[in-house]
């Protein structure tokens, strides 16, 4: 197992050092929690490994971030005031359908979950996130699928992803 020290940069696709200098850069993320240490934290994790992060606390913000078209990863917090994750999860697919977005709880919902599945979401993280490599571990999945979809939409020239 990996042992996360948020002093030090991880690299859990391969044992091997990468030359980081020949890879395409990572896309950014946004990050929605109205808890500002978990923000923080996530945000860590991630930059410490070369993605580009924002933090914002309010998802009603976050939809207005998604607007710019800046992002194809979101992490989200499901359980947040003024509006709860699942209705954010529903308002940045119906103006982002590729966007990936990882919900996650500190509540173990089992029909949450499911209908945030039923919803688009990507990937559903428990609270607290331990160990800390799985924010990683997502993140990479999640880049993996939007440089596949990327890839496909160019292919057929559709310019939503370039």
């Amino acid at each position: 197992m990996v042992r996360v020290d948020l002093g030090t940069r991880l690299d859990l696709e391969s044992s091997t050092t990468q030359d980081r200098s020949l890879t395409v850069a990572h896309p950014k993320i946004l990050i929605v929690d109205d808890q500002p240490d978990i923000c923080r934290t996530i945000g860590k994790v991630l930059t410490l490994n070369d993605f580009p992060v924002e933090l914002v606390n309010d998802p009603h913000e976050a939809i207005e971030k998604m607007a710019q078209g800046l992002y194809r990863i979101v992490f989200s917090d499901i359980q947040m005031p003024g509006m709860s994750g699942l209705e954010l999860l529903k308002a940045l697919k119906s103006r982002s359908p590729m966007a990936v977005v990882i919900m996650m709880t500190a509540f173990h919902d089992q029909g949450m979950v499911v209908e945030c599945i039923e919803h688009g979401a990507h990937d559903f993280l428990t609270k607290p996130i331990e160990p800390l490599e799985l924010i990683l571990e997502v993140a990479q999945d999640a880049e993996k699928k939007v440089r596949r979809w990327a890839k496909a939409l160019k292919a057929v020239s559709y310019p939503l992803m370039e």
